[in-house]
């Protein structure tokens, strides 16, 4: 075989590599457009990852070639262009992956737990009756209204026993 044989050879043997690469990438891309669990993206990246392997050796055994039978120049630049452009792909997908990442952990920030809301008590002591007033109506009358059964539940001990025969008229 002829030096420009060998080189075709070469060249058709890393096309066919590199268009395994392009359909794993194809596939994590696809993935992304679907929305795919980022476990499953990080997978196909990986496959991607092991696509690109071999691609980066049969461009390096090419441009050894070129080198050792001392061909043109523009040749190893082409070669080394061709697999600077498959890096920039396999670099645009990591950050792709770092993005989603980031924003799945800012959609998963722990979520504050509060107290369940305890309505204000009153008991019958008339000292503790302007706080109790202000705290009802700033409280229960703003999500409730004039709710008597609201005001029912506010209610213990004196309080409530003055209350309980007026069958839920309290004005």
């Amino acid at each position: 075989m002829g030096v420009q044989e060998d080189l075709d050879t070469l060249k058709r043997e890393r096309a066919t590599i590199k268009g395994k690469f392009t359909r794993k990438v194809t596939l994590y891309k696809e993935g992304v457009n679907r929305g795919d669990n980022l476990s499953v993206l990080k997978a196909n990246y990986e496959e991607v990852l092991e696509a690109f392997e071999p691609l980066e050796s049969k461009n390096e055994v090419l441009i050894n070639f070129i080198c050792d039978n001392n061909l043109d120049d523009t040749l190893e630049q082409e070669a080394q262009q061709y697999i600077l452009d498959s890096e920039k792909v396999k670099n645009a997908l990591r950050v792709e992956i770092g993005k989603i990442e980031n924003d799945q952990k800012a959609t998963n920030k722990p979520q504050v737990k509060l107290r369940k809301f305890e309505p204000p008590k009153f008991e019958g002591n008339l000292r503790d009756y302007p706080t109790f007033k202000e705290d009802y109506k700033n409280l229960v009358t703003s999500m409730y209204g004039t709710d008597p059964y609201a005001l029912k539940m506010c209610l213990g001990g004196e309080a409530l026993q003055a209350v309980k025969g007026s069958e839920g008229d309290y004005d």
